[in-house]
């Protein structure tokens, strides 16, 4: 049953990489037409993690890439990824990265 689902979550993943992690449950369910709650259950089948926690590895990867590649505030960039406060940004990318944005733009990691 995982491989039914595998090739409607590689569309959904595709989305969610090319919106910097902007595209909701909702979204993300209406793309493949499903229930949010169904689209929850075979996405955690298919991938072993929540949606949720997905989006998030997804934001912070394209913060990492804007950090690296641009010169763009934190805010900015936070509020490019559908962020409500830079510090919301900030506290996640810490939790990822174990440093700040700042920190990281600075020591340029790869």
């Amino acid at each position: 049953m995982v491989s039914r689902y595998a090739q409607l979550m590689s569309i959904v993943v595709e989305a969610l990489v090319r919106s910097e992690g902007r595209l909701s449950e909702t979204e993300a369910a209406a793309l493949i037409s499903r229930s949010p709650r169904r689209f929850r259950g075979i996405f955690l089948e298919v991938y072993g993690e929540t949606f949720r926690v997905v989006r998030v590895r997804v934001r912070m990867q394209a913060a990492a890439r804007r950090l690296r590649e641009t010169s763009e505030s934190v805010a900015a960039i936070s509020q490019r990824l559908g962020y409500s406060r830079p510090t919301k940004l900030m506290v996640s990318f810490k939790r990822e990265f174990r440093v700040t944005p700042a920190q990281y733009r600075k020591i340029k990691i790869v």
